[in-house]
């Protein structure tokens, strides 16, 4: 702790009781800035890490859905795009729930998906 307020030699020391409280209060201060600079740091690696799983996992449904369902690779790049862009979590009770992914679906991309997996019961 001491080395957040010396420069480490120890040729210069605190002589009387305001210089010893000076460099008391230093050292509090030093830790202090010291443990938040490393606490944010750490914060912010984690929230990175989360990213990139949740964007991992969105991508393998994605994947799951277009194997499922032979979804065009036109409409499959679009739900990827939407996806990458909007910080929208793909929250499946089992490995895959198109009825959740219908529902936050934005209209277009929704009726499109919709045309595309029912096309046969249409016509």
């Amino acid at each position: 702790m001491v080395t957040c307020s010396t420069v480490g030699y120890g040729d210069i020391l605190p002589q009387n009781n305001w210089e010893l409280t000076l460099a008391g209060v230093n050292i509090i201060v030093g830790v202090i800035v010291f443990s938040s600079l490393q606490g944010n740091l750490a914060s912010q690696a984690q929230e990175i890490t989360k990213t990139a799983k949740s964007s991992g996992e969105k991508q393998e449904q994605i994947d799951d859905l277009e194997s499922k369902y032979n979804i065009a690779p036109e409409l499959i790049e679009k739900l990827r795009t939407y996806f990458q862009n909007n910080d929208i979590a793909i929250e499946t009770q089992s490995k895959f729930d198109i009825a959740h992914i219908l529902r936050i679906l934005p209209a277009n991309l929704k009726i499109n998906l919709v045309k595309f997996m029912y096309a046969d019961t249409i016509k």
